[in-house]
């Protein structure tokens, strides 16, 4: 039994908790904001994302050096488009890079 106040009775294991309009309508308000705070990121990074990258950029999204970069070309771990000397990475082939080497919970890939 959980004592509220000395001056209330004890709750007892049936006994529930009906939110008022204002404290439900606070709780809906809350969820609503902490899913919408949690989706908009993602959406906004869609939004605005280039499609090609250059190799800064993938040097920021992978968090590596150029070298590292130019290895994962010359090993064919990571796709990429040669016109002349301009090299480009589609950004969607770089997100596949990375979720290649997604380890599941347990150790499992």
């Amino acid at each position: 039994m959980l004592s509220v106040n000395r001056k209330q009775k004890k709750l007892n294991a049936m006994d529930a908790y009906l939110p008022t309009k204002k404290e439900y309508a606070d709780i809906a308000y809350q969820q609503a904001k902490k899913a919408f705070d949690d989706a908009l990121p993602e959406a906004l990074r869609k939004a605005t994302q280039r499609q090609w990258l250059d190799t800064s950029d993938v040097m920021k999204i992978l968090k590596c050096s150029r070298r590292h970069v130019q290895h994962l070309r010359d090993s064919e771990q990571i796709v990429y488009h040669q016109t002349g000397r301009t090299i480009r990475y589609k950004y969607q082939d770089v997100t596949t890079y990375l979720n290649e080497g997604k380890v599941a919970a347990g150790g499992a890939k």
